[in-house]
């Protein structure tokens, strides 16, 4: 049977800052908490969030370690391939993506607009990043598991499930407080004042939901443009009893004519309502709420955490 895989332990790290947007890190328009400098949210910044406030760190670490022990023990068993390459930092360690993003709404800036519309590199500039190791190969399906189990084992009994449990945990919060923010009557008023805007401009919705974040083409009509992937050299399947590496391919967007105009206009509209603060307001009142209903749970792990935590430096000063 033929599988596609990334680093097996690596998934708990991506699912754990949900699918949903990612501060992008090369602009200068943008502080490097995604805050819109200097622009509507001059009290409050993104890194505000209560969201935020998951042992993210402690379980990159965790992540980490075990993804070094299973690389290890799959290069014991012969197959060293996942030594061959290693996880971008920060495709692993920028795991405030449970929050709420200014790139979720789009650009942020003219420049950002013209240069990019509503490209999805600019909301998810990491995923994915980094090669997979692909294998049409029993034995290394059988080692696999293996290396797994013992690795996330080694931790303890209750490691895996632990940081699989803050893993649920961070995207049910992601999930009830956006949830609850597109069924906010305040959200739903400036998304009303959003489209108003656009409407001003020349853009009119002309289907889809009732409310969003960020604007379809198909809601105006408009036709957007596609992510372009070259890979370095053509990729197929592995044959029987091979294990091979799969690099990422070198991704680009080139965004349509008004597609761009309706990103220009957007970015206006966003700027004269001041919604970015706004929202980002009304997101931290409802992420405190949910927070402080999940806080019974959030301390149990926590302190099963510090635990696993302990073992793993006990594992690492033996070493």
């Amino acid at each position: 049977m033929t599988r596609k895989r990334g680093k097996p332990l690596f998934a708990a790290v991506v699912l754990f800052v949900s699918s949903c947007a990612a501060p992008f890190q090369g602009t200068t328009s943008i502080a490097g908490d995604g805050t819109p400098s200097g622009r509507d949210t001059p009290e409050l910044s993104f890194s505000d969030q209560p969201v935020l406030s998951l042992p993210v760190e402690e379980v990159t670490a965790i992540n980490r370690f075990v993804g070094r022990l299973f690389d290890e023990c799959m290069a014991e068993r012969g197959f060293p391939q996942y030594l061959e390459f290693t996880i971008p930092e920060e495709a692993v360690t920028s795991l405030d993506d449970n929050g709420l993003s200014v790139y979720m709404f789009g650009p942020s800036t003219r420049e950002e607009a013209l240069q990019h519309g509503y490209s999805p590199l600019l909301l998810w500039p990491r995923i994915p990043s980094f090669p997979n190791v692909i294998a049409n190969d029993e034995a290394f399906e059988v080692a696999a598991a293996e290396c797994r189990s013992s690795s996330w084992g080694s931790l303890g009994e209750s490691a895996e499930g632990t940081v699989r449990a803050l893993i649920r945990l961070g995207t049910t919060l992601h999930n009830a407080s956006m949830e609850a923010l597109l069924a906010n009557e305040e959200f739903r008023r400036l998304h009303q004042a959003r489209v108003t805007c656009l409407a001003e401009a020349g853009f009119s919705v002309k289907r889809g939901p009732d409310v969003w974040l960020r604007p379809s083409g198909d809601y105006f009509g408009i036709r957007f443009g596609e992510v372009d992937e070259v890979f370095d050299e053509p990729v197929s399947g592995p044959a029987p009893g091979e294990v091979k590496v799969i690099y990422p391919p070198e991704r680009s967007y080139t965004p349509g004519e008004q597609e761009v105009k309706l990103a220009l206009a957007d970015v206006g509209c966003r700027e004269k309502l001041g919604f970015h603060g706004k929202v980002l307001a009304l997101a931290i009142e409802i992420q405190a709420e949910l927070m402080e209903e999940i806080e019974p749970n959030l301390q149990e792990l926590k302190i099963a955490l510090d635990d696993i935590l302990d073992t793993m430096r006990q594992i690492e000063g033996a070493g």
